[in-house]
Protein backbone atom coordinates (compact mmCIF):
# COMPACT_ATOMS: atom_id res chain seq x y z
CA UNK A 1 0.00 0.00 0.00
CA UNK A 2 2.86 2.41 0.74
CA UNK A 3 4.45 4.37 -2.12
CA UNK A 4 7.91 4.49 -0.50
CA UNK A 5 9.27 1.68 -2.70
CA UNK A 6 8.32 3.60 -5.85
CA UNK A 7 11.06 6.18 -5.26
CA UNK A 8 14.31 4.25 -4.81
CA UNK A 9 17.58 6.04 -4.22
CA UNK A 10 20.95 5.63 -2.54
CA UNK A 11 20.82 4.40 1.04
CA UNK A 12 21.66 6.75 3.87
CA UNK A 13 24.66 4.57 4.67
CA UNK A 14 25.97 4.90 1.11
CA UNK A 15 25.60 8.67 1.27
CA UNK A 16 27.37 8.87 4.61
CA UNK A 17 30.27 6.77 3.34
CA UNK A 18 30.69 9.17 0.43
CA UNK A 19 30.29 12.54 2.14
CA UNK A 20 30.87 12.42 5.91
CA UNK A 21 34.29 13.85 6.71
CA UNK A 22 34.57 15.95 3.56
CA UNK A 23 35.01 19.71 3.68
CA UNK A 24 32.41 21.70 1.81
CA UNK A 25 34.95 23.09 -0.65
CA UNK A 26 35.61 19.51 -1.81
CA UNK A 27 31.93 18.72 -2.44
CA UNK A 28 30.51 18.94 -5.95
CA UNK A 29 27.58 21.30 -6.23
CA UNK A 30 24.80 22.05 -6.39
CA UNK A 31 24.22 20.63 -2.92
CA UNK A 32 21.87 21.51 -0.07
CA UNK A 33 23.64 22.20 3.22
CA UNK A 34 21.96 22.28 6.64
CA UNK A 35 23.59 23.60 9.79
CA UNK A 36 22.31 21.26 12.48
CA UNK A 37 23.14 23.66 15.32
CA UNK A 38 21.02 26.43 13.79
CA UNK A 39 18.13 24.09 12.97
CA UNK A 40 18.07 22.71 16.50
CA UNK A 41 18.06 26.22 17.93
CA UNK A 42 15.16 27.29 15.71
CA UNK A 43 13.12 24.25 16.74
CA UNK A 44 13.83 24.72 20.44
CA UNK A 45 12.76 28.37 20.32
CA UNK A 46 9.39 27.40 18.85
CA UNK A 47 8.74 24.67 21.41
CA UNK A 48 9.75 26.96 24.26
CA UNK A 49 7.41 29.70 23.04
CA UNK A 50 4.43 27.34 22.77
CA UNK A 51 5.10 25.98 26.25
CA UNK A 52 5.40 29.48 27.73
CA UNK A 53 2.09 30.47 26.13
CA UNK A 54 0.33 27.34 27.34
CA UNK A 55 -0.70 26.32 23.81
CA UNK A 56 -0.14 23.18 21.78
CA UNK A 57 2.29 22.99 18.88
CA UNK A 58 1.99 20.92 15.71
CA UNK A 59 5.09 20.57 13.56
CA UNK A 60 4.76 20.67 9.77
CA UNK A 61 7.35 18.45 8.09
CA UNK A 62 6.83 19.49 4.45
CA UNK A 63 9.71 22.00 4.49
CA UNK A 64 12.49 19.48 5.09
CA UNK A 65 10.90 16.01 4.68
CA UNK A 66 13.39 14.29 7.00
CA UNK A 67 13.10 12.18 10.14
CA UNK A 68 16.07 13.96 11.71
CA UNK A 69 14.52 17.43 11.62
CA UNK A 70 11.16 16.01 12.70
CA UNK A 71 12.88 14.81 15.89
CA UNK A 72 14.11 18.35 16.54
CA UNK A 73 10.63 19.74 15.92
CA UNK A 74 8.91 17.60 18.56
CA UNK A 75 11.76 17.61 21.09
CA UNK A 76 12.42 15.07 23.79
CA UNK A 77 10.26 14.12 26.74
CA UNK A 78 6.73 12.82 27.00
CA UNK A 79 4.73 15.51 25.18
CA UNK A 80 2.47 14.34 22.35
CA UNK A 81 3.99 14.11 18.88
CA UNK A 82 1.60 16.20 16.80
CA UNK A 83 2.50 16.60 13.13
CA UNK A 84 1.03 17.77 9.84
CA UNK A 85 2.09 16.51 6.41
CA UNK A 86 1.41 17.68 2.88
CA UNK A 87 1.92 14.36 1.10
CA UNK A 88 0.98 10.82 2.01
CA UNK A 89 4.53 9.63 1.45
CA UNK A 90 5.72 11.96 4.22
CA UNK A 91 3.33 10.17 6.57
CA UNK A 92 4.42 6.73 5.32
CA UNK A 93 8.07 7.64 5.87
CA UNK A 94 7.28 8.83 9.40
CA UNK A 95 5.74 5.52 10.53
CA UNK A 96 8.96 4.08 12.07
CA UNK A 97 9.56 7.27 14.04
CA UNK A 98 5.94 7.44 15.18
CA UNK A 99 6.02 3.81 16.32
CA UNK A 100 9.22 4.58 18.25
CA UNK A 101 7.49 7.58 19.84
CA UNK A 102 4.56 5.43 20.92
CA UNK A 103 6.93 2.86 22.42
CA UNK A 104 8.42 5.72 24.45
CA UNK A 105 4.99 6.57 25.85
CA UNK A 106 4.21 9.54 23.61
CA UNK A 107 0.79 9.95 22.00
CA UNK A 108 0.95 10.54 18.24
CA UNK A 109 -1.38 12.30 15.83
CA UNK A 110 -0.74 13.43 12.27
CA UNK A 111 -3.04 15.57 10.15
CA UNK A 112 -3.01 15.01 6.41
CA UNK A 113 -2.83 18.67 5.51
CA UNK A 114 -4.96 18.81 2.35
CA UNK A 115 -8.72 18.34 2.18
CA UNK A 116 -8.76 14.57 1.96
CA UNK A 117 -9.40 12.90 -1.41
CA UNK A 118 -11.29 9.59 -1.63
CA UNK A 119 -8.32 7.85 -3.29
CA UNK A 120 -6.05 8.58 -0.31
CA UNK A 121 -8.20 6.83 2.29
CA UNK A 122 -6.75 3.34 1.67
CA UNK A 123 -3.21 4.51 2.36
CA UNK A 124 -4.30 6.56 5.38
CA UNK A 125 -6.16 3.58 6.79
CA UNK A 126 -3.13 1.31 6.37
CA UNK A 127 -1.08 3.74 8.47
CA UNK A 128 -3.88 4.16 10.97
CA UNK A 129 -4.06 0.39 11.41
CA UNK A 130 -0.32 0.30 12.13
CA UNK A 131 -0.27 3.26 14.52
CA UNK A 132 -3.56 2.70 16.29
CA UNK A 133 -6.58 4.74 17.34
CA UNK A 134 -6.29 8.53 17.30
CA UNK A 135 -3.17 8.57 15.18
CA UNK A 136 -4.61 9.96 11.93
CA UNK A 137 -6.77 13.01 11.28
CA UNK A 138 -7.90 14.53 8.00
CA UNK A 139 -9.09 17.91 6.75
CA UNK A 140 -12.53 18.34 5.21
CA UNK A 141 -14.26 21.37 3.73
CA UNK A 142 -17.12 19.78 1.83
CA UNK A 143 -19.92 17.46 3.05
CA UNK A 144 -19.64 15.28 -0.07
CA UNK A 145 -16.43 13.71 1.27
CA UNK A 146 -18.08 12.42 4.45
CA UNK A 147 -19.60 9.19 3.02
CA UNK A 148 -16.13 8.13 1.85
CA UNK A 149 -14.67 8.40 5.38
CA UNK A 150 -16.58 5.37 6.60
CA UNK A 151 -14.12 3.29 4.57
CA UNK A 152 -11.33 4.37 6.92
CA UNK A 153 -13.08 2.66 9.83
CA UNK A 154 -13.83 -0.41 7.74
CA UNK A 155 -10.18 -0.83 6.76
CA UNK A 156 -8.38 -0.07 10.02
CA UNK A 157 -11.03 -0.43 12.73
CA UNK A 158 -10.58 3.08 14.16
CA UNK A 159 -12.45 6.36 14.09
CA UNK A 160 -11.25 8.93 11.56
CA UNK A 161 -10.57 12.27 13.21
CA UNK A 162 -11.79 15.34 11.31
CA UNK A 163 -10.60 18.94 11.26
CA UNK A 164 -12.61 21.42 9.23
CA UNK A 165 -10.37 23.41 6.90
CA UNK A 166 -11.19 27.09 7.34
CA UNK A 167 -10.49 29.92 4.95
CA UNK A 168 -9.62 32.84 7.21
CA UNK A 169 -8.36 35.09 4.42
CA UNK A 170 -5.86 33.14 2.33
CA UNK A 171 -8.46 32.07 -0.26
CA UNK A 172 -6.81 28.78 -1.16
CA UNK A 173 -8.62 25.83 0.43
CA UNK A 174 -11.33 25.85 3.07
CA UNK A 175 -14.62 27.56 3.86
CA UNK A 176 -15.30 30.83 5.61
CA UNK A 177 -16.12 30.70 9.35
CA UNK A 178 -19.36 32.66 9.03
CA UNK A 179 -20.58 31.02 5.85
CA UNK A 180 -23.69 28.99 5.17
CA UNK A 181 -21.34 26.28 3.88
CA UNK A 182 -19.78 25.84 7.32
CA UNK A 183 -23.14 25.48 9.02
CA UNK A 184 -24.18 22.92 6.41
CA UNK A 185 -20.96 20.97 6.90
CA UNK A 186 -21.28 20.96 10.70
CA UNK A 187 -24.80 19.57 10.54
CA UNK A 188 -23.68 16.92 8.03
CA UNK A 189 -20.82 15.85 10.32
CA UNK A 190 -23.18 15.67 13.30
CA UNK A 191 -25.57 13.52 11.28
CA UNK A 192 -22.75 11.11 10.37
CA UNK A 193 -21.52 10.99 13.98
CA UNK A 194 -25.04 10.20 15.16
CA UNK A 195 -25.63 7.46 12.61
CA UNK A 196 -22.24 5.85 13.15
CA UNK A 197 -20.73 7.36 16.30
CA UNK A 198 -17.41 5.57 15.98
CA UNK A 199 -16.73 6.21 12.28
CA UNK A 200 -15.83 9.91 12.36
CA UNK A 201 -15.34 12.56 15.02
CA UNK A 202 -14.96 16.31 14.67
CA UNK A 203 -11.81 17.29 16.53
CA UNK A 204 -11.30 20.90 15.57
CA UNK A 205 -10.62 23.58 13.00
CA UNK A 206 -7.51 24.12 10.89
CA UNK A 207 -6.39 27.36 9.25
CA UNK A 208 -3.23 28.36 7.37
CA UNK A 209 -2.60 32.10 7.15
CA UNK A 210 -0.32 32.12 4.12
CA UNK A 211 -1.11 35.81 3.67
CA UNK A 212 1.16 36.49 6.64
CA UNK A 213 4.19 36.03 4.36
CA UNK A 214 3.51 39.63 3.38
CA UNK A 215 4.11 40.84 6.95
CA UNK A 216 6.69 43.56 7.45
CA UNK A 217 6.68 43.91 11.23
CA UNK A 218 5.79 42.23 14.50
CA UNK A 219 2.48 44.05 14.67
CA UNK A 220 1.45 43.03 11.15
CA UNK A 221 2.32 39.39 11.72
CA UNK A 222 0.45 39.35 15.03
CA UNK A 223 -2.55 41.04 13.43
CA UNK A 224 -2.74 38.14 10.98
CA UNK A 225 -2.53 35.70 13.89
CA UNK A 226 -5.30 37.55 15.74
CA UNK A 227 -7.50 37.44 12.65
CA UNK A 228 -6.90 33.73 12.26
CA UNK A 229 -7.60 32.85 15.90
CA UNK A 230 -10.61 35.15 16.09
CA UNK A 231 -12.26 33.73 12.97
CA UNK A 232 -11.46 30.16 13.99
CA UNK A 233 -13.12 30.82 17.33
CA UNK A 234 -16.26 31.91 15.49
CA UNK A 235 -16.34 28.52 13.78
CA UNK A 236 -15.61 26.60 16.99
CA UNK A 237 -18.30 28.49 18.90
CA UNK A 238 -20.79 27.67 16.16
CA UNK A 239 -19.89 24.00 16.44
CA UNK A 240 -20.41 24.13 20.21
CA UNK A 241 -23.91 25.46 19.65
CA UNK A 242 -24.70 22.61 17.24
CA UNK A 243 -23.04 19.57 18.84
CA UNK A 244 -24.81 18.29 21.96
CA UNK A 245 -21.74 17.21 23.95
CA UNK A 246 -19.22 19.37 25.81
CA UNK A 247 -16.09 18.50 23.85
CA UNK A 248 -13.32 21.09 23.56
CA UNK A 249 -12.46 21.77 19.94
CA UNK A 250 -8.88 22.36 18.83
CA UNK A 251 -8.19 25.60 17.00
CA UNK A 252 -4.98 24.98 15.08
CA UNK A 253 -3.61 28.04 13.32
CA UNK A 254 -0.39 29.38 11.93
CA UNK A 255 2.30 29.91 9.33
CA UNK A 256 5.95 30.58 10.04
CA UNK A 257 5.62 34.41 10.14
CA UNK A 258 2.73 34.31 12.61
CA UNK A 259 4.15 31.57 14.82
CA UNK A 260 7.53 33.30 14.80
CA UNK A 261 5.78 36.51 15.80
CA UNK A 262 4.12 34.58 18.64
CA UNK A 263 7.58 34.17 20.15
CA UNK A 264 7.34 37.88 21.00
CA UNK A 265 4.46 37.11 23.35
CA UNK A 266 6.95 35.69 25.84
CA UNK A 267 9.40 38.61 25.47
CA UNK A 268 9.75 41.30 28.10
CA UNK A 269 10.53 44.02 25.52
CA UNK A 270 8.42 43.50 22.42
CA UNK A 271 8.65 47.17 21.42
CA UNK A 272 12.28 46.76 20.36
CA UNK A 273 11.25 45.61 16.90
CA UNK A 274 13.61 46.03 13.97
CA UNK A 275 10.77 46.38 11.49
CA UNK A 276 8.72 49.40 10.46
CA UNK A 277 7.02 49.58 13.87
CA UNK A 278 10.40 49.91 15.62
CA UNK A 279 10.28 52.51 18.35
CA UNK A 280 6.46 52.77 18.34
CA UNK A 281 3.75 51.31 20.52
CA UNK A 282 2.22 49.21 17.75
CA UNK A 283 4.20 46.06 18.55
CA UNK A 284 3.40 46.33 22.27
CA UNK A 285 -0.29 46.85 21.51
CA UNK A 286 -0.32 43.86 19.15
CA UNK A 287 1.38 41.68 21.77
CA UNK A 288 -1.18 42.63 24.43
CA UNK A 289 -4.10 42.13 22.06
CA UNK A 290 -2.85 38.70 20.93
CA UNK A 291 -2.11 37.43 24.44
CA UNK A 292 -5.53 38.50 25.69
CA UNK A 293 -7.24 36.76 22.77
CA UNK A 294 -5.33 33.51 23.28
CA UNK A 295 -6.16 33.46 27.00
CA UNK A 296 -9.83 34.15 26.28
CA UNK A 297 -10.09 31.42 23.63
CA UNK A 298 -8.31 28.88 25.85
CA UNK A 299 -11.22 29.01 28.29
CA UNK A 300 -13.44 27.08 25.90
CA UNK A 301 -11.15 25.65 23.20
CA UNK A 302 -7.62 24.31 22.83
CA UNK A 303 -5.30 26.62 20.91
CA UNK A 304 -2.59 25.06 18.77
CA UNK A 305 0.07 26.68 16.58
CA UNK A 306 1.52 24.99 13.51
CA UNK A 307 4.42 25.88 11.21
CA UNK A 308 7.18 24.30 9.12
CA UNK A 309 9.58 26.75 7.46
CA UNK A 310 10.82 27.99 10.86
CA UNK A 311 13.10 24.95 11.07
CA UNK A 312 15.57 26.28 8.52
CA UNK A 313 14.19 29.75 7.72
CA UNK A 314 15.10 31.71 4.58
CA UNK A 315 15.27 35.21 3.11
CA UNK A 316 11.48 35.47 2.92
CA UNK A 317 11.22 34.97 6.67
CA UNK A 318 13.88 37.59 7.35
CA UNK A 319 11.85 40.03 5.26
CA UNK A 320 8.81 39.50 7.51
CA UNK A 321 10.52 41.08 10.58
CA UNK A 322 8.50 38.83 12.85
CA UNK A 323 10.75 38.82 15.91
CA UNK A 324 11.98 41.57 18.24
CA UNK A 325 15.48 43.03 18.18
CA UNK A 326 16.76 41.09 21.18
CA UNK A 327 16.01 37.86 19.30
CA UNK A 328 15.55 39.24 15.80
CA UNK A 329 15.87 36.91 12.86
CA UNK A 330 19.18 37.33 11.05
CA UNK A 331 21.30 35.55 8.46
CA UNK A 332 22.70 33.47 11.34
CA UNK A 333 19.25 31.91 11.83
CA UNK A 334 19.06 30.51 8.28
CA UNK A 335 20.04 26.84 8.59
CA UNK A 336 19.77 26.03 4.87
CA UNK A 337 22.36 27.10 2.28
CA UNK A 338 22.96 25.95 -1.28
CA UNK A 339 26.50 25.10 -2.39
CA UNK A 340 27.32 26.14 -5.96
CA UNK A 341 30.39 26.52 -8.16
CA UNK A 342 31.44 29.50 -10.27
CA UNK A 343 31.46 28.36 -13.92
CA UNK A 344 32.38 31.58 -15.71
CA UNK A 345 33.02 35.31 -15.17
CA UNK A 346 31.73 38.34 -17.11
CA UNK A 347 33.45 41.41 -15.61
CA UNK A 348 33.15 43.32 -18.91
CA UNK A 349 29.36 43.62 -18.70
CA UNK A 350 27.73 46.87 -17.61
CA UNK A 351 27.10 45.19 -14.28
CA UNK A 352 29.75 42.55 -13.42
CA UNK A 353 28.23 39.07 -13.59
CA UNK A 354 29.24 35.46 -13.03
CA UNK A 355 27.71 32.13 -14.06
CA UNK A 356 26.94 29.45 -11.47
CA UNK A 357 25.95 25.83 -11.97
CA UNK A 358 22.57 26.12 -10.28
CA UNK A 359 19.25 27.41 -11.55
CA UNK A 360 15.55 27.20 -10.80
CA UNK A 361 15.70 23.43 -10.14
CA UNK A 362 18.17 24.05 -7.30
CA UNK A 363 16.90 27.37 -5.96
CA UNK A 364 13.26 27.61 -6.95
CA UNK A 365 11.51 30.61 -8.49
CA UNK A 366 9.96 32.02 -5.35
CA UNK A 367 10.62 35.79 -5.15
CA UNK A 368 11.50 37.74 -2.02
CA UNK A 369 9.99 41.18 -1.69
CA UNK A 370 12.98 42.66 0.13
CA UNK A 371 15.30 42.48 -2.90
CA UNK A 372 15.09 41.69 -6.66
CA UNK A 373 16.89 38.36 -6.76
CA UNK A 374 16.69 34.59 -6.31
CA UNK A 375 19.41 34.07 -3.71
CA UNK A 376 22.17 35.92 -1.87
CA UNK A 377 25.84 34.91 -1.85
CA UNK A 378 27.03 34.46 1.75
CA UNK A 379 30.47 35.61 3.01
CA UNK A 380 31.76 32.02 2.95
CA UNK A 381 34.48 31.32 0.41
CA UNK A 382 36.24 28.10 -0.58
CA UNK A 383 39.43 29.97 -1.53
CA UNK A 384 42.26 29.34 0.87
CA UNK A 385 40.53 26.27 2.27
CA UNK A 386 37.69 28.09 4.03
CA UNK A 387 36.63 31.52 5.15
CA UNK A 388 39.36 33.89 6.14
CA UNK A 389 39.34 35.18 9.70
CA UNK A 390 37.64 38.45 8.76
CA UNK A 391 34.86 36.68 6.88
CA UNK A 392 34.30 34.26 9.76
CA UNK A 393 34.06 37.08 12.26
CA UNK A 394 31.61 39.02 10.09
CA UNK A 395 29.38 36.00 9.55
CA UNK A 396 29.34 35.12 13.22
CA UNK A 397 28.41 38.69 14.11
CA UNK A 398 25.74 38.79 11.42
CA UNK A 399 27.11 41.98 9.87
CA UNK A 400 29.63 43.25 7.35
CA UNK A 401 29.32 44.61 3.83
CA UNK A 402 31.48 45.16 0.79
CA UNK A 403 34.38 43.07 -0.41
CA UNK A 404 34.31 40.57 2.47
CA UNK A 405 30.62 40.89 3.23
CA UNK A 406 27.40 40.18 1.39
CA UNK A 407 24.35 41.85 0.01
CA UNK A 408 22.01 42.71 2.88
CA UNK A 409 18.50 43.76 1.76
CA UNK A 410 18.21 45.73 5.01
CA UNK A 411 21.35 47.78 4.36
CA UNK A 412 20.97 51.06 2.47
CA UNK A 413 24.13 50.45 0.41
CA UNK A 414 23.05 46.98 -0.75
CA UNK A 415 26.51 45.86 -1.79
CA UNK A 416 27.26 42.25 -2.72
CA UNK A 417 26.58 39.38 -5.12
CA UNK A 418 23.01 38.21 -5.68
CA UNK A 419 21.46 35.69 -8.05
CA UNK A 420 19.74 38.11 -10.41
CA UNK A 421 18.72 35.69 -13.19
CA UNK A 422 17.96 31.99 -13.30
CA UNK A 423 17.09 29.38 -15.89
CA UNK A 424 16.65 25.65 -15.40
CA UNK A 425 20.27 24.67 -14.63
CA UNK A 426 22.03 28.05 -14.78
CA UNK A 427 22.13 31.03 -12.47
CA UNK A 428 23.65 34.43 -13.16
CA UNK A 429 25.17 36.34 -10.27
CA UNK A 430 25.11 40.13 -10.46
CA UNK A 431 27.29 42.49 -8.44
CA UNK A 432 25.32 45.15 -6.61
CA UNK A 433 27.26 48.23 -5.58
CA UNK A 434 30.40 50.09 -6.71
CA UNK A 435 32.87 48.11 -8.83
CA UNK A 436 35.75 49.17 -6.60
CA UNK A 437 34.17 47.32 -3.69
CA UNK A 438 33.51 44.14 -5.68
CA UNK A 439 34.36 40.84 -4.06
CA UNK A 440 36.48 39.08 -6.66
CA UNK A 441 35.35 35.61 -7.74
CA UNK A 442 37.31 32.89 -9.52
CA UNK A 443 36.23 30.12 -11.88
CA UNK A 444 35.94 26.92 -9.87
CA UNK A 445 35.34 28.77 -6.60
CA UNK A 446 32.64 27.28 -4.39
CA UNK A 447 30.00 29.62 -2.94
CA UNK A 448 27.17 29.22 -0.46
CA UNK A 449 23.82 30.90 -1.18
CA UNK A 450 20.95 31.81 1.10
CA UNK A 451 17.73 30.86 -0.76
CA UNK A 452 14.52 32.86 -0.87
CA UNK A 453 12.19 30.01 0.11
CA UNK A 454 13.53 27.00 1.99
CA UNK A 455 10.60 24.71 1.14
CA UNK A 456 11.03 25.12 -2.60
CA UNK A 457 14.84 25.24 -2.64
CA UNK A 458 15.12 22.02 -0.65
CA UNK A 459 12.80 20.18 -3.04
CA UNK A 460 15.54 20.03 -5.66
CA UNK A 461 17.73 17.69 -3.61
CA UNK A 462 17.54 14.08 -2.51
CA UNK A 463 19.53 14.63 0.68
CA UNK A 464 21.07 17.30 2.88
CA UNK A 465 24.74 17.49 3.79
CA UNK A 466 24.90 18.41 7.46
CA UNK A 467 27.49 20.66 9.10
CA UNK A 468 27.78 21.98 12.65
CA UNK A 469 28.65 25.66 13.13
CA UNK A 470 29.48 25.12 16.79
CA UNK A 471 32.64 23.27 15.79
CA UNK A 472 35.92 25.24 15.86
CA UNK A 473 37.61 26.79 12.83
CA UNK A 474 37.49 24.90 9.58
CA UNK A 475 35.67 22.00 11.28
CA UNK A 476 32.44 23.95 10.98
CA UNK A 477 32.77 23.33 7.21
CA UNK A 478 33.17 19.56 7.56
CA UNK A 479 30.22 17.29 6.71
CA UNK A 480 29.19 15.46 9.90
CA UNK A 481 26.06 13.70 8.67
CA UNK A 482 23.74 13.15 5.71
CA UNK A 483 19.96 13.38 6.02
CA UNK A 484 17.96 11.65 3.32
CA UNK A 485 15.05 13.73 2.07
CA UNK A 486 11.80 11.91 1.27
CA UNK A 487 10.72 11.92 -2.36
CA UNK A 488 7.38 11.32 -4.01
CA UNK A 489 3.73 11.80 -3.20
Amino acid sequence: MSNVSLYPGPTTQELKERFVGQLLQDVDGPAAIIDTAVAQRNCALMLDAAKALGVKFRAHVKTHKTTELTRFQVGNGSDPVNLVVSTLIELEQLVPFLLESKENGRAVNTIYGLPVQPSSIKRLAAIGKTLGAGSISVLVDNPEILPFLGKYKQLCGHTCGIYIKLDTGYNRAGIAPESAQLKELLHAILEHETKSPSEIKLEGFYSHMGTSYGSDSISQALDWLVQEIDQSQVAADLAKSIFPDTRRFVITVGATPTTTAAQNLTSSEPSSSSGPDSGSDSANAAVVRTKELIERVKRTHDVELHAGAYTTLDLQQLAAHARSRESNLSFNDIALRVLVEVASLYPHRSKPEALISCGSLGLGREPCRSYPGWGVVTPWSSLGGSQNDEQKQEQEQGQGQGQNGWYDPEDKDRTGWIVNRISQEHGVLGWEGPREKMRQLQIGEKLLLWPNHCCIAGAGYGYYLVVDSTRPGIEKDRVVDVWTRWRGW
